[in-house]
């Protein structure tokens, strides 16, 4: 049976012979949901921010990640390793509503302090989006947060519209009613294809990271990824790399017309009270700069 487990979970139809550690790794995973669970209980969670930047001459903030991370007894968890726990176990519904309306409430302290005209992005699941009381939600975080939906950005992943296309386009579309923004993550790594990009109601394309580290390594990585920003621009679509870590990635994004860049060059991922100093520097620097134009 454990086997057999292991052979579904690497998506069927292949062969997978029992191992001793297989049970080791199932036990870990049950003890690990039982962790998480209570987790959600004591809300053992934390957000950390990554600045979006614009690539243009004025360097100006485009925007603001969310991104979860787990205060365990262990220490910090990344979502990477509790996200699709969350989701297999549904879990992810009650974490996502926890992320949406934090991520607001703080943000919108931060447009309040520091005069901000930006987004702030949220990262939904699947599981999230299939939920019947998901648009509700939405609408209960907004009204509670009083935050203007265009402030508002959900940044999908392509692999969405594997499952269940039509009803997925169709949500993107009422969520767009409101007022909201939508971004497709992680473009170019799944399934995408101009089909899909012509059907959904996206405002912005966000690059992998898997593109723009190829830029050093070869013309033919450059061409393509020069050409999926042009693509996107003829769609009327805004474009963010992400993953941005050199110089060299930067001043070739710059070139090619991308309009907005994430990664620990620019910035990494900070609490609040960072980004709360990061801006008071900016404002600062404004001032300094108009009273010097002055």
């Amino acid at each position: 049976d454990t086997a057999m487990f292991k052979a579904k979970e690497k998506g069927r139809n292949n062969i997978q012979f029992y191992r001793g550690d297989m049970k080791e790794e199932i036990l870990r995973k049950i003890e690990l949901e039982k962790q998480l669970a209570e987790a959600v209980k004591n809300v053992e969670f934390l957000l950390y921010f990554q600045p979006q930047f614009s690539l243009d001459d004025s360097n100006s903030i485009r925007g603001f990640e969310a991104l979860i991370r787990w205060k365990s007894s262990r220490g910090i968890i990344s979502p990477m390793d509790f996200i699709p726990l969350a989701e297999k176990s549904g879990l992810i519904i009650p974490i996502g509503k926890w992320v949406m309306l934090t991520a607001c409430q703080m943000f919108q302290e931060l447009c309040a302090h520091y005069d901000l005209d930006a987004l702030i992005s949220v990262n939904i699941s699947a599981v999230q989006m299939r939920d019947k009381g998901f648009v509700q939600l939405v609408k209960d975080v907004l009204r509670e947060t009083q935050m203007e939906p265009y402030r508002l950005e959900f940044e999908i992943t392509e692999s969405m519209l594997i499952e269940s296309p039509k009803e997925t386009v169709e949500l993107l579309k009422e969520l767009k009613t409101l007022g909201i923004h939508i971004s497709l993550d992680d473009f170019g790594t799944g399934y995408s294809s101009l089909n899909y990009l012509k059907m959904l109601p996206i405002d912005t394309l966000k690059i992998d990271k898997a593109f723009v580290d190829d830029i050093a390594a070869e013309a033919y990585s450059k061409n393509l990824l020069g050409d999926m920003i042009h693509m996107a621009h003829h769609l009327n679509l805004s474009v963010i790399a992400e993953g941005v870590e050199t110089e060299e990635q930067l001043e070739f994004l710059k070139a090619t017309g991308c309009d907005y860049a994430q990664g620990y060059l620019l910035s990494r991922p900070k609490e609040m009270s960072s980004i709360q100093e990061l801006l008071a520097k900016r404002k600062e620097g404004t001032k300094q700069a108009e009273q010097g134009i002055a």
